[in-house]
């Protein structure tokens, strides 16, 4: 995925049932595990977090440290997320990862 976060737009975007596994392969899978550090990572936005609850995604996942922007202390990803018993997967190497179903 290319942009700076995952928005609801992107989201709708995207072709997944209700239940299913989500994951975000973006600009991070190759840097991060080479032990840069971005503040600018790609984050998932609150109304981003709301459109996969809405979607019914049962786990979201990213390969960065974290779903939600750098220095954001009110973590509306992790909270609206966990808060409707959607799983968090973060810091996931997807480089060797295809995109698609």
């Amino acid at each position: 995925m290319e942009g700076a976060a995952i928005t609801a737009d992107l989201v709708r975007s995207l072709d997944f049932a209700a239940g299913e596994n989500v994951l975000f392969k973006s600009r991070h899978s190759g840097p991060y595990h080479k032990g840069q550090f971005d503040e600018n990572h790609v984050h998932i936005t609150l109304d981003g977090a709301q459109a996969l609850v809405a979607r019914g995604a049962n786990l979201v996942g990213v390969d960065y440290l974290s779903v939600d922007r750098f220095g954001d202390e009110e973590y509306p990803a992790h909270r609206t997320l966990l808060g409707n018993n959607v799983l968090i997967l973060e810091a996931t190497d997807l480089t060797g990862v295809e995109a698609g179903t």
